[in-house]
């Protein structure tokens, strides 16, 4: 998440320097995410088959089965590092570039109001800034009260008991809720949830109201006396 900010950012603002820069485009969409990749595997591969440490014990019976040893009876030093390189640096920094994003898109915002020449920027600018908005709202809501949660226990152990039990399953709803949340800024499928919702409307069935105009009494009896008076005339 951290990684689609930042480049998020470079594309909307600093769109020259990584479209006539191959060096640049390489370097931050393969090198960095290479990097982040094999960091993440060597730095996991070290703490759960290589520390030194007694074997994991796993109880299939609770919330959580069970940690890495390394979570248990490890260092503090070890554990602290790594909730704040998995959980805490990344929150922080996607957080601190979400705010540069959104400070410089209402930033361009107001130049554009008073320069309508610059109409065209603004729409795509708005467009790209859209579909990292509820991949954003997403990642957050999963995450914050799990990085709050955390903070607390530094002071209170107790919320590393029954709080972070339950805020700890809000993850697995990140990677559920995701994809729709990068589906839902694509343009087709905008367009086909408009043409359902438009059919919808008009294949719902409700009551309608049908206006009968009244009528008059004495119209009614005049006709009906005139049709009587024909009706003997033709007798006779």
């Amino acid at each position: 998440m951290t990684l689609a900010c930042l480049e998020r950012y470079l594309r909307i603002f600093f769109k020259q320097l990584i479209t006539h820069n191959a060096k640049r485009h390489f370097f931050l969409y393969y090198v960095s995410a290479i990097t982040i990749v094999l960091f993440v595997f060597f730095w996991y591969l070290y703490l759960i088959a290589l520390y030194p440490c007694e074997q994991s014990q796993f109880d299939f019976t609770q919330i959580l089965c069970g940690f890495p040893c390394y979570k248990t009876v490890g260092s503090v030093t070890i554990q602290n590092t790594d909730w704040a390189i998995a959980d805490l640096l990344p929150l922080f920094l996607s957080i601190l570039f979400i705010f540069v994003l959104f400070s410089h898109v209402f930033y361009q915002r107001h130049r554009v109001s008073k320069h309508l020449t610059q109409q065209n920027i603004w729409k795509r600018t708005r467009k790209m800034f859209l579909q990292l908005l509820p991949i954003t709202i997403i990642f957050l809501v999963f995450n914050m009260p799990l990085i709050i949660v955390g903070l607390l226990a530094i002071s209170n152990p107790w919320y590393n008991t029954t709080p972070y039990f339950y805020v700890n399953s809000l993850s697995y709803c990140l990677s559920l809720c995701m994809p729709f949340a990068i589906l839902s800024r694509q343009s087709v499928i905008q367009k086909r949830l408009a043409t359902l919702l438009r059919l919808r409307r008009l294949n719902r069935t409700r009551p309608t109201n049908i206006s009968v105009m009244p009528l008059r009494l004495g119209n009614t009896v005049t006709v009906r006396r005139s049709m009587i008076a024909t009706g003997m005339l033709d007798g006779l």
